[in-house]
């Protein structure tokens, strides 16, 4: 986990999706070409307010950090989201999407006793951790399937 997703998790804590810019009056039309990005499972673990802050994501140019810094959303990251997403299917609590500087995609949540998931999408990895048994880890993107088993025990 990068040091700007921990202050993101730490600053937000549990509360729910928003868009930082306070632009919450764009019009989410299944006809936006980021959407179609997404499979129907990301979309269903993300949710309305997922789903803007994903486009919002996706039109993100190079450098919109301040300072310049900031890549273009990874495809590849999105790719992944995506796989994850399948095995998956559902998570029974509000998701929080962020995009990281390295144009990852990373989604957190809290479980029923407030313990912090934290799965981040890069181009060639996905970083977790779990604070409910502090494990922190990076694996291959062909393990998805593996991480998704994890996240259900602990569910």
């Amino acid at each position: 986990m990068t040091a700007i997703a921990k202050t993101l998790i730490h600053s937000r804590g549990t509360s729910s999706s928003y868009n930082d810019r306070g632009n919450t009056c764009n019009p989410l039309s299944q006809y936006s070409p980021a959407l179609s990005e997404l499979s129907g499972a990301s979309r269903g673990i993300l949710g309305e307010s997922g789903m803007r802050r994903f486009n919002d994501f996706w039109n993100q140019k190079e450098g919109w950090y301040p300072g310049g810094e900031g890549k273009q959303l990874s495809r590849s990251a999105v790719r992944y989201f995506n796989n994850f997403s399948a095995f998956l299917e559902a998570v029974p609590f509000p998701v929080n999407i962020f995009m990281g500087l390295e144009g990852s995609l990373e989604i957190t949540w809290r479980n029923a006793e407030g313990k912090l998931f934290d799965v981040e999408f890069f181009d060639d990895r996905i970083e977790y951790y779990f604070e409910a048994t502090a494990e922190e880890d990076c694996i291959k993107p062909a393990l998805v399937k593996t991480l998704v088993e994890k996240i259900m025990e602990q569910l």
